[in-house]
């Protein structure tokens, strides 16, 4: 196999807002920390994989990193995109990013990036090729505007457009707008592994757009300054990490088959004062023809941070006159950073908050909420949340009062007490000797068809349950009367006299 001088990395990179973070690989080239599990289970984490074998591959065509994205008019202005096989040198199989705040490194750490300060925001990145048999180039882009590959009227396109303020009012240029050194814009970081040499030459170059730069054929990049950033390559084999693709039996990567980088992103923008700016940032991995700016682009792979949060609300169901919540949650972030407000079709309490109450349903309060999650410091959810209160109806029983005599002279009478149902109301009907009794549905009378009543009088109480399944048991209560008289019991004397 043919060696190398060296795989020269180019990359754009986009930022976001700060995620903590347990654990930061160690920039040394070495592919084992990109399959440690708590890295992975980082809301920003994303790893994508690209085709690499057959003729489906994603590859640019025709395209440079100065030339525009969106809707295409003009191929020598627009980049577009195409299926085709790639040249293995060139050809990505998989990429990974994360972007993590409040990290320290790794015990034992051998990289070349020095400590890391858990007040900075990183982005850290890998990537492999699927050979080292030629001189290989790669890129990173890191894109505020969310743009990606996509197909728009038959047109193979990246949309949205490049992202820059720059001429926007709020700055110190001319008439009050963002001038050049002020803008954000996209990210381009170039990664120069220089012969044969494992740590890269950085450069981050920023996207101002075509004729407000000085880089670029259009002149739509400048330079920007910042020391903490690093590249590299891998100086002798290293294990493939766990869930990324490559050919069958393949276990190692060879030499300069996989690269790694890390950026402090805390100099190139200003997340205090625009704390919102990496809400909707993407990425996307590139091979080029060379180091140069005016470099053909290959092949290409991209994902997204997944920074915005999502919300998933909890469901409710409940009888009428039970009290009932519903509860919005977050995917990540500090709720407390967060305004919810809610609507549907009943009264609640807690607006603006993440739970709303109802203290007594009714039946009008059932239905489904929504709750639209608002932030001015973090990252809202693209879409509102929804969830569904269920409010049963309560059955609602009526009866009638029994009477009868006692039985010759026993005292008591025997009656049927489903005789003083007049209407259950769909429920099923238990007896009981008290009211709490009823409520609880404990105690129920035995024997209601044969039930005897001493003489008086003796209040029966009446449940009627309905069970909508699980624990979802509603009830209503009445009751009625059930009264014995006592039978008259005359007495005699015998009468006697003479004839008259």
């Amino acid at each position: 196999m043919k060696k190398i001088c060296g795989i020269i990395p180019i990359f754009i990179f986009l930022l976001s807002t700060n995620v903590s973070a347990q654990f930061a690989p160690c920039i040394d080239g070495q592919a084992p920390d990109w399959e440690n599990p708590i890295l992975r289970s980082q809301p920003s984490f994303s790893l994508e994989y690209d085709v690499f074998t057959g003729n489906m591959d994603d590859i640019y065509t025709g395209s440079k990193d100065f030339k525009l994205f969106g809707p295409n008019p003009n191929l020598n202005t627009y980049n577009e995109w195409t299926l085709s096989p790639m040249q293995a040198k060139s050809d990505i199989m998989n990429a990974a990013a994360v972007i993590l705040t409040g990290v320290v490194s790794p015990v034992g750490c051998g990289g070349s990036f020095g400590d890391y300060d858990p007040a900075k925001t990183y982005l850290f990145f890998a990537g492999d090729r699927e050979s080292n048999n030629g001189v290989g180039y790669t890129g990173f882009w890191f894109l505020l505007n969310g743009s990606s590959a996509i197909t728009d009227n038959g047109q193979n396109i990246f949309n949205p457009e490049h992202s820059t303020d720059f001429g926007e009012p709020g700055g110190t240029g001319p008439g009050g707008t963002i001038t050049v050194e002020e803008s954000h814009g996209d990210l381009l970081i170039l990664a120069n592994f220089e012969n044969g040499g494992r740590d890269a030459i950085v450069t981050v170059l920023k996207w101002v757009g075509p004729g407000n730069g000085t880089l670029g054929n259009n002149l739509s990049l400048i330079q920007v300054q910042n020391n903490a950033q690093v590249g590299q390559n891998n100086a002798g084999p290293t294990p493939v990490p766990e869930e990324f693709i490559v050919p069958d039996g393949q276990t190692m990567y060879d030499t300069n088959e996989f690269y790694e980088g890390v950026i402090d992103l805390t100099d190139v923008f200003d997340l205090v004062n625009n704390p919102q700016l990496l809400c909707s940032t993407t990425w996307m991995l590139e091979t080029r023809s060379s180091k140069e700016i005016t470099a053909d682009l290959k092949d290409f792979v991209g994902g997204s941070f997944n920074l915005a949060p999502t919300v998933e609300v909890s469901n409710d169901v409940v009888c009428e006159g039970d009290s009932a919540s519903l509860t919005a949650t977050l995917s990540s972030g500090n709720p407390l950073d967060y305004t919810f407000t809610w609507s549907g079709p009943g009264t609640f309490t807690g607006q603006g908050t993440e739970t709303i109450t109802f203290a007594s349903t009714v039946i009008g309060d059932a239905g489904n909420y929504s709750v639209e999650v608002t932030s001015t410091i973090a990252c809202v959810p693209d879409d509102p949340g929804t969830g569904t209160l269920t409010v049963y109806d309560n059955p609602a029983p009526t009866a009638t009062d029994l009477s009868d005599c006692e039985a010759g002279s026993t005292g008591s009478a025997t009656f049927d007490l489903n005789d003083g149902v007049t209407d259950a109301d769909g429920g099923s009907i238990t007896f009981h000797t008290s009211q709490a009794d009823a409520d609880t549905g404990t105690n129920a009378i035995a024997g209601a068809t044969t039930y005897s009543v001493s003489i008086g009088t003796e209040t029966i109480y009446v449940r009627s349950e309905v069970d909508n399944g699980g624990d979802d048991v509603c009830y209503g209560t009445t009751s009625f009367d059930v009264t014995v008289y006592d039978n008259p019991a005359p007495t005699a004397t015998d009468l006697s006299d003479c004839e008259a």
